[in-house]
């Protein structure tokens, strides 16, 4: 096996690695990487199955901006941390772009409350529907109810 970078090569051999972490941190996405070198892509397959559903995108453990030494290690490397300005609202067509840090409990409750009203705006029936019922006979006490 070599080394990426290293310019060590040592003899190839078989070994098993067990990666461990919660439900949903990046398990898949860290072994599609090294393996394919490739991040897997959700957007794609999102718009397949669930078209014209809206989508936030939600940058999560917004607390670790503020982290003094994981800012210093970037820079070292120089990287730096995401701002809030660079959001890919855009290039995923996202309605809304929000940060949250479920460590420091920083606007958990605001994303649930865009999720939801974004849910509840999509699934209004609009006026042409109410018309269509209405035509069909059905009761003016029906439409009140929505």
């Amino acid at each position: 096996m070599t080394q990426k970078g290293s310019g060590v090569s040592r003899q190839q051999e078989e070994f098993k690695a067990v990666i461990v972490g919660d439900r949903g941190c990046g398990k898949t996405s860290l072994l599609m990487v090294y393996t394919k070198g490739v991040f897997p892509e959700w957007y794609p397959e999102v718009q397949h199955f669930c078209p014209g559903v809206p989508i936030l995108l939600v940058g999560c453990k917004s607390d670790l901006r503020r982290d003094k030494v994981l800012t210093k290690n970037l820079w070292a490397s120089g990287l730096a941390p995401i701002t809030y300005i660079q959001d890919a609202r855009r290039k995923i067509n996202a309605e809304l772009y929000l940060e949250c840090s479920a460590k420091c409990r920083e606007n958990v409750e605001d994303i649930f409350r865009e999720a939801t009203k974004q849910a509840l705006l999509t699934t209004r029936p609009s006026e042409n529907v109410r018309d269509r019922i209405v035509t069909k006979g059905t009761s003016n006490n029906f439409l009140r109810s929505i």
